[in-house]
């Protein structure tokens, strides 16, 4: 069922509250939806993108420049995914081990772990298995790879879901899932312990007019996003000064993003082929993407972080093209108001968008311009740093919670990564014949506070981070907060570390995972069907 607070008859018992409907938060409920469990869910937010709700992600940033933490987290039912591109790509096994050179890194879990729910979660955002990197290049023409060495390179592709607005998609099976209710609009502004502090009591909710409940459950899990997820457990602070699973002070540090850069090659001897291979397509598989990436022999040897190169086949940016994407991406969940202005925007520059459009819908590819030359991109994976962190504003939002204030920082680790792999890429690019770069271009200072032009790709992680010592983590390896009974956190918050893929595909393999600890810890006789 879906609904609001004014109008829902509450159960008898809620035996899984699950705070956020994002793409974790929905894996949860659907996970559970087979099984007797009563779920409630709540959708911090209303069923459209509006922009009363989209001031309550209003932050204070402090340090580096942060677009994302406005721009790309979308405060709906469905959350990011109501306007996510849908890209998919698993974080490979050298992600989730130790490696000395990287401080704070290594899960407690591995990649094999998650493996077992990789059907569920392709199922769910509708695409194929992935392609073993270098094995089978997707492409509808055959196009071969380039030969990088690889010790030095290899090349990997994601997939995109033809739906990504996962809320519109499962709308129908939730509203006839008899054991679900999914309250629209219901915010939740504290989480509290009982007298003890082991166990959550009751969860504060407090729709926008203020209209406040209280509501108890079983077991917890919050599902707020990378940022929210620390700012509540931050801001609900009646019984711990430093807030719920603070002991340790851990919530809200080790903030990690995808960062990136890009720049120009001198020239390319053979650009054709360039955009035969690197060119995002579509094939009988889909639509995919290539990343060259660092490969982890190189990593070891020259202790960098998992950084890859995308090429970047973007038109220049104006108006119609932005309005163009917005529709694309918000037909679903922005006012009529706003697409009529849109749709003006892009008709008034239908001469920039109708190439794009022509390739997508005429020809069934990819809405790129492949007459101009692309532009390289260089990031992902960003060094654990305690003092890159989330903390609590003094001024209110609309709710009365906290704002939050936002220290985004790089490290040394990560300028001497950038630079290191751009001087190794390029000059396997030249070896290839595929480009002339001079990595100089990048003009990378060494003091990481200097950084400029670094763009973040609104992949908010690591401020609950996972680990099996709680004085080294937030969460266990089962996403329990440590010291809490019956406190979960799930998706992108838990990562120790980020890797270079998108975090979505594996924050819904970890979603898909804890669902199953919750069947098998509440369900009497074991896990779900």
């Amino acid at each position: 069922m879906l609904t609001d607070l004014t109008s829902w008859v509450p159960p008898g018992r809620i035996d899984v509250l699950v705070l956020g409907t994002g793409p974790a938060g929905l894996s949860i409920i659907r996970a559970l939806a087979p099984t007797p469990l009563k779920v409630v869910a709540l959708a911090g937010g209303p069923y459209q993108v509006s922009d009363a709700a989209q001031d309550l992600y209003r932050c204070e940033i402090v340090g580096l420049g942060h677009g994302g933490s406005h721009g790309l987290r979308f405060r709906a039912h469905g959350g990011s995914s109501r306007r996510w591109a849908g890209q998919a790509l698993p974080l490979l096994d050298i992600d989730f081990e130790p490696r000395e050179w990287v401080p704070g890194s290594g899960w407690p879990i591995g990649a094999a772990d998650l493996r077992r729910y990789t059907s569920r979660v392709e199922a769910t955002l509708g695409i194929a298995p992935f392609p073993e990197p270098e094995s089978r290049w997707p492409h509808p023409k055959g196009v071969p790879l380039p030969p990088f060495d690889p010790g030095v390179a290899r090349m990997y592709f994601s997939r995109f879901s033809d739906e990504p607005d996962l809320a519109r998609k499962f709308d129908e099976e939730l509203v006839a899932a008899r054991n679900v209710d999914v309250l629209i609009d219901a915010h939740a502004v504290d989480v509290r312990l009982d007298p003890s502090g082991s166990a959550v009591d009751a969860v504060i909710v407090r729709t926008p007019e203020r209209r406040e409940t209280v509501l108890q459950a079983e077991v917890v899990v919050l599902c707020a996003g990378g940022i929210d997820n620390a700012r509540l457990l931050l801001g609900s602070n009646d019984r711990r000064d430093g807030g719920v699973g603070n002991r340790h002070d851990l919530v809200g540090r080790y903030f990690m993003d995808h960062h990136g850069l890009t720049w120009s090659a001198r020239s390319w001897p053979d650009l054709d082929r360039v955009r035969d291979v690197f060119a995002p397509r579509r094939s009988k598989t889909g639509k995919h993407a290539a990343f060259t990436a660092v490969a982890p022999a190189r990593q070891r040897r020259d202790s960098i972080l998992h950084l890859a190169s995308p090429m970047v086949f973007e038109p220049a940016p104006n108006e119609a093209i932005e309005a163009a994407r917005f529709l694309k991406t918000s037909w679903g969940s922005a006012s009529r108001t706003e697409l009529v202005r849109q749709a003006g925007r892009a008709v008034r520059g239908a001469r920039s968008v109708a190439p794009l459009v022509w390739n997508r819908y005429v020809k069934n590819d990819v809405a790129i311009d492949r007459k101009t030359a692309p532009l390289i991109a260089i990031g992902g994976e960003q060094a654990p740093n305690p003092n890159s962190r989330v903390t609590l504003a003094a001024e209110p939002d609309a709710l009365g919670m906290p704002r939050v204030r936002l220290d985004w920082r790089m490290t040394e680790l990560d300028v001497h990564s950038m630079r290191t792999w751009a001087a190794a890429l390029a000059e396997e690019l030249g070896r290839l014949g595929l480009a002339e770069v001079d990595p100089d271009d990048l003009d990378l200072p060494d003091d990481p506070d200097e950084l400029r032009g670094l763009s973040d790709a609104g992949h908010h992680m690591g401020t609950t981070r996972m680990s099996a010592d709680p004085r080294t983590g937030v969460v266990d390896a089962d996403c329990r907060v440590h010291g809490i009974d019956n406190l979960y956190v799930a998706g992108s918050s838990v990562f120790p570390t980020g890797g270079f893929s998108n975090p979505t595909y594996t924050l819904m393999l970890l979603a898909e995972r804890l669902a199953d600890h919750l069947a098998t810890r509440l369900v009497p006789g074991g896990c779900r069907p």
